[in-house]
């Protein structure tokens, strides 16, 4: 079910991919205290967390962009 008509719906998906990537660090970063199994993520793995759902975004996009033009609700 469409709930609203993105204009563009990859960039709206990859900024969707940075904010998730960005919460879940903070998330570790708050949980290391209180949790042992919250590890610390190596300077690379940032950069992976941040990249991987930047990637997963921009696919998801690209589908949903593909999906919105077969059902006919974007030029």
């Amino acid at each position: 079910m469409v709930i609203a008509k993105p204009v563009q719906p990859v960039l709206t998906l990859v900024a969707a991919g940075v904010t998730y990537g960005v919460a879940a660090i903070l998330l570790n970063w708050s949980l290391q205290p209180f949790l042992e199994s919250a590890e610390t993520i190596p300077l690379p793995g940032y950069f992976g967390i941040l990249a991987f759902n930047v990637v997963q975004g921009a696919v998801l996009g690209v589908i949903a962009r593909l999906v919105l033009r077969r059902l006919g609700r974007l030029r």
